[in-house]
């Protein structure tokens, strides 16, 4: 599993443990922004609760 499915997953799973996984993920990522860019184009069809947790992360993390 690529690493975007793996965040989409945890971010539709939505705990808080999810959270902090995807948290480590971006901060292990070799190329935050093309991680970033690669989750976000898969968004779209995920529930809007889905999206508010990602944009909460993001602005957390200092990328939104």
């Amino acid at each position: 599993m690529a690493p975007a499915d793996l965040i989409r997953l945890k971010l539709y799973a939505g705990g808080s443990q999810d959270s902090w996984d995807i948290e480590q993920l971006l901060a292990a990522s070799a190329d935050r922004g093309a991680l970033i860019r690669e989750v976000e184009s898969g968004l779209d069809s995920l529930p809007a609760e889905v999206r508010r947790l990602w944009n909460r992360i993001l602005r957390s993390a200092g990328d939104g």
